[in-house]
């Protein structure tokens, strides 16, 4: 009866999300600083992996803290971060690397007085207290299944290499994957793709890395954090109050930048396919490499979080934990294995810090091979379209069909002829015929009706297109395909970044803060034409003064200015995510100047009030006013947070006023915790004549949640109501009861059951 009692048990919770505790090396925790120095893992960091987010997202410059990756701690450089709450999210090594490990102590195995032959035999080690070496790894595969996902297999190695080279040196192998894509063969997708491939030899002062590196820039105008392979240098002096960092790195990327907006389908949890640069559909995504925004907040990776991602497909599910709606507005950056041309990268940082000064110097370059092309071998008429194309980014197409012998392991056309209305054309069958099947062809996604074949299906030795015949109208032929037998030429490009950012506390009640920086930026390698437009720069000073500070309040004021001309780019985004929404900026290109007065009274950590005043100006036809308030106030047991911000624009074409509102109140009892939010949005758009336009619209956003102490069991209601063109659009109830338990050690129950209904 007790067997039968617990199979039912066991059938009743199938439906549920039910999983083991997760054994991959990658950390999420989010901690409340209570001081500025503090231990936050049993494991070794590996090294550039940390990244700290603050609660709106807002990443935390590398030169706030000081990290000692071997011992897993950690200094924040700046007080004021006590009391501030932190996700941190980095890898570990399965070990901690500065404690010593042992099955049985060395005069357990081998007795001091032991006068047997046997125990008192030399081996081949040299001098074991100098030099040392640990091997150690596994391989494993893990099977998952659940009712939220298809059944799927992971493979896990990680093999290590750790040890002494002499009294101080010491070094580190690495070989490790914790996602690795599982295969027929049961390998990996390739060798290169490993998450970690390296060498790391090290002293307290230096260190050399080769193989699989990651370099980083936080720097105002150049922000990124880049795989590669190649090698990398770092060191870190520190004498008389002068600490002296540097950083430089040479490699071969693994992939290129590109980003994709887009908005959710209601109800539609995914898959979400990622797109290239050049809207190419089949991409490899580099593993880790994403970075995934839902209405402008940071979502994080894994099951039992936001979102998971299928690297080779490069395709995006959400789980049960953000239910996807209609009005929900994704940003996504990532790197992928665009293999266009080979590309070199070389970075290097340069820090000098004293008591009152903190100078940053940064050098970046990245540049095309543009005789290394791995697509296709580009021909001289095709190089010359490029250099008579100069920076002008329209779609280059060149043929790809490929005259070749018989090979049954690979996919290969026929030619084949036809006629319609009066005109001759040739198109390419799929064939198995050795007789016929004589021609090997890459094909190219483009627009509906700009390509003559489709995809027919995805064959064992690759996709098979099939040719769809045109459409005459009025005579001429209309393509209905999305495909054509033809190879994007993409230019080769070289981009050149230098960045001077200096920091000086003149006092201490006032600091102030300069950045320079200058971008080269060639379009086209193959052109000279359209290069007096490659250099461009971007400039951002700011003053930063403490007018009062005494026991209960701090009054200080920071005004800043910022510079920036129209073609820099950088290498990735580095504004804020919604910042063209938030400043109502369609399609508006020039030179943008961004002035910023701010006001703030300070109680504490945990009650202020702050108000910015904001001017946006873009060339000449565009200038947008921002007034944005705060309040932060926490007592007892009430916490309440309220942001506003109230923009003027004034564009060529159009007049806009925007309202954002929210507001975030957390009372907490003796067993139970309330939360209310309010999150409200509006948008006037008014034409030059002052007639409102279809564009125009509003929400308002009322949640409640009631959850018990332990955040075991909550209940949450949403009402979200739209307008368009000031009328009523849809209205949207909601209804959450969630099930968390996670006490336990090896096992997560998780049940959520969510009543939404639209109208």
């Amino acid at each position: 009866m007790k067997f039968i009692t617990k199979i039912f048990v066991l059938l009743l919770f199938i439906p549920s999300v039910l999983f083991a505790q997760s054994t991959l090396s990658e950390r999420n925790k989010t901690i409340e600083i209570s001081e500025i120095t503090f231990s936050f893992d049993e494991f070794s960091i590996i090294p550039n992996s940390l990244i700290i987010h603050l609660e709106d997202s807002t990443v935390v410059n590398s030169e706030k803290y000081l990290l000692n990756e071997i011992d897993a701690n950690i200094k924040f450089t700046d007080s004021s971060f006590i009391g501030e709450t932190i996700l941190m999210n980095y890898q570990v090594y399965p070990v901690m690397l500065s404690k010593t490990y042992y099955h049985r102590k060395l005069n357990f195995i081998e007795p001091e007085n032991n006068s047997d032959k046997y125990w008192n035999k030399k081996t081949s080690t040299k001098n074991t207290e100098n030099f040392s070496l640990n091997k150690e790894g596994n391989i494993s595969r893990t099977i998952m299944t659940g009712n939220s996902q298809d059944l799927s297999v992971l493979s896990n190695i990680d093999l290590r290499i750790s040890g002494n080279l002499s009294d101080n040196l010491k070094i580190q192998a690495v070989i490790s994957d914790n996602n690795l894509p599982f295969q027929e063969d049961g390998s990996s997708y390739k060798l290169q793709e490993f998450d970690k491939v390296y060498i790391r030899i090290f002293d307290k002062e230096n260190e050399l890395i080769s193989g699989d590196i990651i370099s980083k820039s936080n720097s105002r105008f150049l922000n990124f954090r880049k795989k590669s392979k190649g090698i990398i240098y770092n060191s870190s002096r520190e004498k008389n109050n002068l600490l002296l960092k540097s950083s430089t790195s040479v490699s071969m990327s693994k992939g290129k930048y590109a980003t994709n907006n887009f908005m959710s389908t209601e109800g539609n949890q995914g898959p979400y396919k990622l797109k290239g640069i050049n809207g190419e559909s089949y991409i490899v995504v580099l593993s880790g490499t994403e970075k995934i925004f839902m209405d402008g907040n940071l979502l994080k990776r894994g099951e039992e979080n936001d979102y998971t991602i299928n690297y080779n497909t490069s395709e995006i599910i959400f789980t049960n934990k953000n239910i996807i709606t209609k009005d929900k507005r994704f940003y996504v950056e990532f790197e992928y294995n665009d293999r266009s041309y080979a590309q070199s990268t070389i970075f290097s940082n340069q820090k000098i810090k004293t008591e009152k000064v903190l100078f940053n110097f940064n050098f970046y370059s990245e540049s095309d091979w543009k005789n290394q092309n791995y697509l296709t071998d580009l021909s001289d008429n095709d190089k010359k379209i490029l250099s008579e194309s100069g920076d002008n980014e329209t779609q280059i197409l060149s043929n790809s069909i490929d005259s070749v012998s018989y090979n049954n392991e690979i996919i290969l056309y026929k030619k084949m002829d036809t006629t319609i209305s009066g005109i001759p054309i040739i198109y390419y069958k799929f064939s198995n015929n050795q007789d016929s099947a004589y021609y090997q062809i890459k094909f190219t996604q483009v627009d509906q009706n700009n390509g003559d074949y489709i995809l027919k299906e995805e064959g064992m030795n690759g996709r098979i297109f099939s040719w769809i015949a045109p459409i005459s109208i009025g005579g001429d032929l209309v393509s209905q395909g999305n495909f054509t037998p033809n190879i994007r030429i993409v230019s080769p490009k070289s981009r050149n970044i230098i960045s001077a950012e200096l920091k000086y506390n003149i006092s201490e009640k006032i600091n102030t803060t300069a950045n320079f920086t200058f971008q080269n930026l060639d379009k086209n390698l193959f052109s000279d034409l359209d290069d007096s437009d490659n250099n461009s720069i971007a400039t951002f000073f700011e003053f930063d003064w403490l007018i009062l500070k005494n026991k209960k309040m701090q009054i200080s004021i920071k005004n800043s200015v910022e510079y920036i001309n129209e073609k820099y780019e950088g290498v990735i985004r580095y504004k804020e995510v919604e910042f063209n929404r938030k400043w109502n900026i369609p399609d508006i290109i020039g030179n943008q100047t961004l002035l910023n007065h701010q006001l703030l009274l300070l109680a504490d950590e945990n009650n202020f009030l702050e108000y910015q005043f904001q001017n946006l100006r873009i060339g000449k036809t565009y200038s947008g006013v921002k007034n944005i308030g705060k309040i932060k106030y926490i007592k007892s047991k009430t916490e309440l947070n309220i942001t506003a911000d109230f923009s003027d624009i004034q564009a060529e074409n159009y007049k806009s006023s925007l309202l954002f509102y929210n507001s975030h109140l957390v009372k907490k009892w003796k067993y139970l915790d309330f939360d209310l939010t309010l999150n409200s949005e509006k948008q006037d758009n008014f034409d030059k004549a002052g007639i409102l336009q279809e564009n125009t619209s509003s929400f308002t956003e009322f949640s409640t949640e009631v959850m018990d102490k332990k955040e075991i069991v909550s209940l949450k209601h949403k009402m979200r109501s739209d307008t368009k063109e000031q009328k009523e659009y849809s209205n949207a109830n909601q209804i959450n009861v969630s099930y968390n338990l996670k006490e336990n050690k090896n096992i997560k129950y998780y049940n959520d059951i969510i009543f939404r209904k639209l109208n």
